[in-house]
């Protein structure tokens, strides 16, 4: 772990991608660096979303198939900035009260290119 890494919590998503219902694992408590994504070229790709739109470089060989398209993810950030934690308790369906999603991951050689949106 870096200075730069912050804390998410990492739903994968279990069910098919056609499924009606989509079901979730349990989270998982991850550092990784992300950070918002700036410049001419990620408005173009983004367009009025990259306001909400994340960017992460992260480690292939620590993370190679953990992340999928679709995924929940709990943004938390350092000291909680970016969001909360879940809260598991009795009633804790899943994939509740997550604040982004996997939009697009690209594997690379060396590193893994991923980009997560806050949902609304």
């Amino acid at each position: 772990m870096n200075a730069w890494d912050k804390l998410i919590y990492h739903c994968q998503r279990t069910s098919p991608d056609n499924a009606e219902v989509t079901t979730f694992g349990t989270p998982i408590a991850r550092h990784i660096n992300y950070q918002p994504l700036t410049g001419y070229t990620n408005v173009l790709q983004h367009g009025e979303n990259v306001t909400r739109t994340y960017g992460a470089i992260i480690d292939f060989r620590q993370f190679k198939g953990l992340f999928k398209e679709g995924d929940l993810i709990y943004l938390c950030g350092k000291d909680y900035q970016d969001g909360n934690p879940p809260v598991i308790d009795e009633n804790y369906v899943n994939g509740k009260g997550a604040n982004a999603i996997v939009k697009s991951v690209r594997n690379q050689n060396l590193k893994i290119e991923m980009v997560i949106e806050k949902l609304i």
